[in-house]
């Protein structure tokens, strides 16, 4: 299923899009299961799709806070106090791991 989604966003129209975010957010558990390239992929092509027209962007960002806030308790991810947190910051953690 997750890896459907992913085909979905590869493929770049908005509606597609919308659907893959709207099922990532559902499958979270899943998704955070992914090897580590799969999942920051994912990220990536989520938020990218923020600038995509006919994208809803609301499912877009509940994909990319779900996915996120799973990451943090599965990967005990302790962001830095003084850190201004924003998803392009999740995706250069994983180039830390």
């Amino acid at each position: 299923m997750v890896e459907e989604m992913i085909k979905l966003l590869e493929s770049g129209v908005g509606e597609n899009i919308t659907t893959a975010a709207k099922t990532l957010s559902e499958k979270v558990k899943d998704v955070v299961e992914l090897p580590i390239d799969r999942l920051k992929k994912i990220l990536q092509m989520l938020n990218e799709a923020l600038d995509k027209p006919n994208v809803d962007d609301g499912e877009v960002l509940q994909a990319l806070h779900t996915i996120t806030n799973e990451m943090i308790l599965k990967f005990d991810i302790v962001v830095p106090e003084e850190q201004a947190i924003s998803y392009e910051w999740f995706i250069g953690w994983f180039d830390d791991k």
